[in-house]
């Protein structure tokens, strides 16, 4: 019988975890309920590949829905900046979330400072500011 009670114990456990986390992710989905399309512009990328600028765009994405201040945590050093650090190079890039409010000002703009190395894929990110805009129509 000691076998049959933590059978069912487990089975108990498992749908009562099931069903507290369906309810969690349905509070957190149901909030928002606008279809949002994020932009993300670069400043002063002349001279940087599609690839860079995208690796920024990435990276700010990634700060932004965590809503922390982040790092790649991973990079490659390569000798160079192992013996004599980074080749810091700082731009600045802006991200909007178009129709975040139903009444105006709807969108949310937010700026990040993003600091690169380039020697290696050393990047971090931060926020500087965010606001919102009037920038799209109200239904």
């Amino acid at each position: 019988m000691s076998k049959l009670k933590k059978f069912v114990r487990s089975a108990a456990l498992a749908i009562a975890l099931t069903a507290a986390m369906s309810t969690c992710a349905m509070a957190l989905t149901s909030d928002q309920t606008y279809n949002r399309d994020i932009e993300v512009r670069v400043e002063d990328a002349d001279g940087l590949s599609e690839s860079e600028i995208s690796r920024m765009k990435n990276g700010v994405i990634a700060v932004y829905l965590s809503g922390e201040v982040a790092s790649d945590g991973i990079s490659t050093y390569n000798l160079t900046c192992t013996l004599f650090g980074h080749d810091k190079q700082t731009r600045n890039a802006s991200l909007i979330e178009h129709q975040v409010n139903k009444k105006a000002p709807r969108c949310k703009q937010v700026y990040y400072k993003v600091i690169t190395c380039s020697r290696c894929d050393y990047m971090d990110t931060e926020t500087i500011s965010s606001s919102y805009i009037y920038c799209c129509a109200e239904d």
